[in-house]
């Protein structure tokens, strides 16, 4: 299934792939991001912020955020670090590693329990969860582990379903708070599945 569904996906996805500057393939994942998985109000695309106001000069490249259910209070859903095609290995560290930074910058602030994260080299991708439980970036698919570049997606694929499911799976569960610590003898019983 390839996520290039009309004429302007294809002219982005085109520069995309024969740019030689990071900031084509930004446009092509934002446009993706805004336009087709993030598309409804309570959810935009925010670009160059900070991942949380404890570290404000470091900025990621796109951020998905949403209104949370009932309160209307604005939380980030995934955070977007992006190469510019043909990335080397090198690069594919910096982005893996920008994306954990910022991810876990925004759970301690926030105090959720986990975070996406996209990262892109070019037209491929991954997609992440970040559980501030566990400190790690888990793969939604591919093999487990970081600098895996057989795991990184073309959006023109039939394996772009993967990225499908994992932004449909983000929209479904979102961050949430961390339970506060609770008292000796008093316990919470958890129902339903998350």
């Amino acid at each position: 299934m390839s996520l290039i569904t009309n004429g302007f996906l294809r002219t982005l996805y085109n520069e995309a792939q024969s740019g030689t500057y990071e900031h084509t393939s930004i446009s092509f994942w934002g446009y993706l991001l805004s336009k087709v998985y993030f598309a409804e109000d309570r959810f935009y695309v925010d670009a160059q912020k900070p991942a949380s106001p404890n570290d404000p000069l470091r900025r990621v490249d796109e951020q998905v955020k949403y209104f949370e259910h009932g309160t209307l209070k604005t939380r980030i859903l995934c955070f977007h670090e992006g190469k510019k095609p043909g990335a080397n290995t090198d690069d594919m560290r910096i982005v893996e590693g920008q994306a954990f930074e910022a991810c876990a910058t925004y759970c301690d602030s926030a105090g959720i329990t986990h975070v996406y994260a996209l990262t892109t080299i070019g037209i491929f991708a991954r997609t992440w969860k970040y559980s501030h439980d566990t400190r790690k970036l888990t793969p939604h698919f591919g093999s487990a582990g970081l600098m895996n570049r057989a795991a990184y997606v073309d959006a023109d694929s039939t394996h772009a379903a993967q990225l499908d499911q994992s932004f449909r799976h983000m929209k479904q569960f979102p961050p949430s708070e961390v339970a506060e610590p609770q008292q000796p003898g008093h316990y919470v019983y958890a129902t339903g599945s998350g």
